[in-house]
């Protein structure tokens, strides 16, 4: 079935001093969803890097794939493993 669906990740920058780690962790969400294009899980998927522009968006990656596929995916217990490497530091400095 095509693509009837698309997930949005965005981003903003990395706290200072801990970029190393925002690049780590953007390199196992890459490995992460080519392993599920692979599987043929999703459909496809689309990083985008955004130049500065005035607002907080600094990059997203879009996922495309079926619907129920898609959620799937967003609940499954190596998706919540990757969020929970996420913390709020922006919020807190």
């Amino acid at each position: 079935m095509a693509s009837d669906s698309a997930l949005f990740v965005g981003w903003k920058l990395p706290v200072v001093g801990r970029e190393a780690d925002a690049l780590e962790l953007f390199g196992s969400f890459v490995g992460f969803l080519t392993k599920q294009e692979t599987a043929g899980t999703i459909d496809s998927f689309e990083p985008c890097l955004l130049s500065p522009h005035g607002g907080d968006l600094d990059g997203f990656i879009l996922v495309r794939g079926e619907r129920s596929k898609l959620s799937a995916l967003r609940h499954s217990e190596e998706s919540r493993q990757l969020s929970s490497r996420l913390t709020p530091d922006r919020w807190r400095q």
